[in-house]
């Protein structure tokens, strides 16, 4: 008889501490998964304010680059429609030549008149390629010709299909523009030294996509420009979202 009162109070001692022990277990789950994604979170923030740090001063460095090219002496002489600046073009071809060699951003440069048809360039060969820009009908090419330095949205090269973008700085002579000097800037060559880098966890990674949705970094080549985020499920929280971070599962399997 003692026997069965002592299963009798070990029975519903054992179900509550089996029980407690549950209900403390779910709750360290939930804590520590809560943990660990306000940590991926927490790193995310910074990774994204990281980058558009360094996209601000990429993109700042170019712009002075093409401001102070545009100053000189040589291209403000070859972009004049008279005997001394169609002698200058040859040096001002050389020179152009020489930046592009020197800095692996540049795809192309050329200088332009104001009519956006190229008088010297590095890519004298590719100008059938160049003209393709149109620059006449380029925005921010004419914002360049009423004297601002400007830089286009990204596009895809007609050299070789990669993400580029514009930056044109106007070239003046006696207070007046009589041109531009317009450079293709690789895109990928900013992504392969801030974007492709990054790792979050084991297979999270950072990509970047344009104003209107096109992909134009990513570690997969295969997505850009070929893939637009306003035809995915989770686009309108990413363009709505007001928190800065949204969750989603994404996976698309490529064939060729």
């Amino acid at each position: 008889m003692k026997l069965s009162i002592n299963y009798k109070l070990l029975l519903p001692i054992l179900f509550l501490t089996l029980i407690g022990m549950g209900i403390i277990g779910a709750v360290s789950y939930f804590s520590s998964k809560d943990i660990v994604q306000q940590a991926i979170t927490s790193q995310l923030i910074q990774v994204a304010n990281n980058i558009v740090i360094s996209i601000d001063t990429w993109m700042d460095a170019r712009k002075l680059d093409l401001k102070n090219w545009g100053d000189q002496d040589i291209y403000q002489k070859a972009v004049l429609d008279d005997i001394v600046g169609k002698s200058a073009r040859k040096a001002a071809n050389a020179r152009l030549e020489k930046l592009k060699s020197d800095y692996d951003f540049l795809q192309s440069i050329h200088l332009v008149d104001i009519n956006g048809t190229i008088l010297s360039s590095a890519n004298a060969d590719q100008d059938g390629q160049n003209n393709s820009l149109n620059l006449s009908q380029n925005p921010a090419f004419q914002s360049a010709i009423k004297g601002q330095l400007t830089v286009s949205e990204v596009m895809k090269s007609p050299i070789n299909g990669s993400p580029v973008y514009l930056v044109i700085a106007p070239v003046q002579k006696s207070g007046a523009v009589q041109g531009a000097l317009v450079a293709m800037i690789d895109l990928e060559t900013f992504s392969k030294t801030f974007v492709y880098p990054i790792s979050i966890g084991k297979q999270g990674h950072a990509y970047l996509y344009s104003q209107s949705g096109d992909i134009i970094a990513h570690r997969e080549s295969v997505k850009l420009f070929n893939e637009n985020i306003q035809s995915l499920n989770y686009s309108d929280l990413m363009r709505k979202s007001n928190a800065g971070v949204i969750s989603y599962i994404h996976c698309l399997l490529y064939t060729s």
